[in-house]
């Protein structure tokens, strides 16, 4: 089963970077605890209209597979798909 779980951007310059709140991780995690379900990724939007990584995003630390879905919006929109650490386009089926 796959689920999207929203989060605030609780950045301190949300126009620039995006920051997932602890505490909503954490719940999340709790949350998912004995399950057999687990946090493969996160999404977020870049209003740049680009859908590739910036290199804030690329100078986070997440483990391998971590997935990062960007939504560009602005001019150009688009979703794409990037695997971490390599952050190597991956193909998004819908």
């Amino acid at each position: 089963m796959t689920a999207i779980h929203p989060a605030a951007n609780v950045s301190p310059t949300p126009h620039e970077a995006f920051e997932i709140d602890p505490a909503a991780q954490f719940a999340l995690q709790r949350a998912l605890r004995g399950t057999g379900r687990e946090v493969v990724g996160c999404y977020h939007s870049h209003p740049n209209g680009r859908a590739e990584p910036s290199p804030r995003d690329r100078a986070c630390s997440y483990p391998a597979g971590f997935v990062w879905i960007i939504i560009a919006t602005g001019v150009i929109e688009a979703v794409a798909a990037f695997e971490a650490p390599s952050f190597l386009p991956l193909t998004i089926r819908v």
